[in-house]
């Protein structure tokens, strides 16, 4: 798949699971026993909604108190502040003090934590203690490409294997969404479900999406749509750019499961 970051976001959050981050760019020794503070996170995952929207959930702990624990748009304007917006994790960190002293124990350890519904997009996960720091990316800049009706190279896409297919292709092979063009074939103006190709075989081999578009559940999408599909991706379109031979690009955010991170989609009800 061509992406146009210059690396996985999930790589990185691949790298964090189940790692330490210890305290950089200060000799002073912590305390007494010289430990460092670590923050430890691990078991990413992001929980398709039935509105469109996604939940962040994973498992953090620390031998220091959290200071920073927040998630950030690529702006970075903090969509989701843990600290203050999650019950448990505020309740946790009321019982620790500000300046304890730093040991191997960790006075910080919760599983699942979740966010709250939050829009598809580019996120920054962020943790900080007094001495030590962490982020990870969440989602990762893609790349895709669909024909309009007139396109040669074909109107139909597999969202997760980034392909792009004819008609008689697809007869075959699964795919999750077709192009919406314009009148004379040569604009692709949005997507909908290949389930609703006009030819029964094409039809009967798609896989299941749910589409989404401002919001509300929608059977075709433009810039700014959301797809969710039953073979775990979440896409949000940012744009579409058309071209002289029919065929359109699309910059998308995309999420899906890969080492470190689960996309759940577990009880999600698709229509086909």
């Amino acid at each position: 798949m061509k992406k146009l970051a210059k690396f996985s976001a999930f790589m990185v959050a691949a790298m964090f699971a189940a790692t330490s981050f210890t305290s950089c760019g200060d000799d002073d020794p912590v305390d007494i026993l010289g430990v460092d503070e670590v923050i430890d996170v691990a078991n990413f995952k992001i929980k398709a909604n039935s509105d469109g929207t996604i939940t962040f959930f994973g498992d953090v702990s620390s031998n220091a108190k959290i200071k920073k624990f927040e998630l950030q748009d690529a702006s970075g304007n903090v969509v989701y502040d843990f600290t203050e917006e999650n019950p448990q994790v505020k309740e946790k960190l009321k019982n620790i003090a500000e300046d304890g002293k730093v040991t191997k124990e960790k006075v910080f350890s919760m599983t699942n934590i979740d966010s709250k519904k939050i829009p598809v997009d580019f996120y920054t996960l962020v943790i900080k203690t007094k001495k030590a720091s962490t982020e990870a990316k969440l989602g990762e800049e893609f790349k895709y490409t669909i024909g309009a009706s007139g396109s040669s190279t074909g109107s139909y896409l597999s969202v997760l294997d980034n392909k792009q297919y004819t008609m008689d292709q697809a007869k075959t092979t699964k795919t999750e969404v077709i192009a919406v063009s314009s009148s004379d074939g040569k604009t692709v103006l949005g997507l909908k479900a290949a389930s609703k190709a006009n030819n029964a075989d094409v039809a009967a081999k798609a896989g299941k999406v749910a589409l989404f578009q401002n919001g509300v559940q929608a059977n075709e999408v433009k810039e700014g749509g959301v797809i969710i599909t039953e073979s775990g991706c979440i896409v949000k379109i940012n744009q579409f750019n058309n071209t002289s031979t029919g065929d359109a690009t699309f910059d998308a955010i995309l999420i899906k499961s890969t080492s470190g991170l689960t996309v759940d989609v577990a009880g999600y009800t698709f229509s086909k």
